[in-house]
């Protein structure tokens, strides 16, 4: 039994000794360690993994490695049962989900992602993977990656060979703000791109900073445009309850959730992941009660408030959230005006369904 996740990354050492049905914790997953740990007659030691060896506990140490690269086999994509996954912004099944790269070169406090380092498979080893779920029939492509774009010129060069092998997906991407220019945001439209996920998070130019987000409110707002200008549908994603906000920081946040007028809007409670700055400062604080090691990633419940508001304050203003952005008729005329195929009327159908019982 092997672990891999955040809470290995802060720890992992100590929940490993109060859980003896672990017999290794992977701490990067696109390395050879695994393959050294299994193989017991390999002369290679696995570095970037914690293992029992009898007794004792062997530390391994989470190389951070950046700018650097990583290539893999193909995934056995045809091992998944395909025709049971679904994504809201997904256009024509069956989709599959292929990773390009791993980690993240920014450091967003709330965010673990920038602290495991930034690697990226070489394109050829990507066109790899969907030139054969191109031959497999896959029609979309839910790219995984944290930002998509983030080194430009590889980013590029995927889309330029992407449209020229005319592989006719229809795909997705997280990527960022003040990456989406033309050229950028031109060349995934080509390749085909129909929707583009940004974190936004607040309407607080003062709060994007003391997160270390790395953008404007000008660019989010410029970024919005240009998808709307090129036909790409949105995803804008929102943190309710960051420190120093108060609750009309968070109702301005709404607003501007309303007036940038994505296609999706996700409102989600601060989760303090672990091994990242939001966490250190929740436990230095106070915000947290304990520091669990179990989290629940989905926020499905409140789990902290911050210096101005309790738990309860910020999951009652993440619900009015969700309120003041869907329950409005002319978003669901808009929406309804955008699905072309009769999968996105039965997904559009079920999830208007499940918001509405869940508001």
């Amino acid at each position: 039994m092997i672990g891999s996740g955040d809470i290995f990354l802060e720890g992992g050492a100590s929940v490993m000794a109060g859980h003896d049905f672990l017999d290794a914790v992977l701490l990067d997953f696109t390395g050879c360690d695994i393959l050294h740990y299994l193989d017991r007659t390999s002369a290679a030691t696995p570095e970037n993994m914690i293992y029992r060896r009898g007794e004792k506990l062997i530390t391994g140490d989470l190389r951070r490695v950046h700018n650097g690269a990583f290539e893999i086999p193909v995934p056995r994509h045809d091992l998944f049962p395909h025709h049971r996954y679904h994504y809201p912004t997904v256009k024509r099944p069956p989709f599959a989900t292929v990773l390009t790269d791993y980690g993240c070169p920014y450091h967003c406090r709330f965010c673990v992602m920038g602290k495991i380092g930034y690697k990226v498979r070489p394109v050829e080893n990507v066109l790899d993977e969907l030139e054969l779920l191109a031959g497999a029939g896959f029609r979309e492509i839910y790219f995984n990656d944290q930002t998509f774009g983030a080194l430009r010129g590889r980013t590029l060069s995927l889309c330029t060979e992407m449209q020229k092998r005319r592989f006719h997906f229809g795909w997705q991407a997280w990527s960022r703000v003040d990456l989406a220019d033309e050229e950028l945001l031109g060349a995934m439209k080509l390749a085909g791109c129909h929707s583009v996920f940004f974190g936004v998070e607040s309407a607080s130019e003062k709060t994007l900073d003391a997160q270390k987000k790395g953008y404007s409110l000008n660019q989010v707002r410029r970024a919005f445009s240009l998808c709307r200008q090129m036909d790409i549908r949105t995803l804008a994603t929102f943190i309710i309850g960051l420190p120093g906000e108060t609750e009309a920081d968070i109702r301005r946040t709404i607003d501007f959730a309303v007036d940038l007028g994505p296609d999706y809007a996700s409102f989600n409670v601060l989760i303090p992941r672990a091994s990242t700055e939001i966490r250190k400062e929740a436990q230095e604080k106070g915000w947290l009660e304990s520091a669990p090691v179990s989290l629940d990633q989905s926020g499905s419940h409140p789990v902290m408030g911050n210096e101005h508001l309790d738990a309860e304050q910020v999951w009652r203003l993440k619900n009015e959230a969700f309120r003041s952005f869907y329950a409005r008729p002319a978003y669901w005329m808009g929406r309804l005006r955008r699905i072309n195929t009769l999968y996105e009327a039965r997904c559009n159908l079920s999830n208007g369904i499940a918001l509405f019982r869940r508001l």
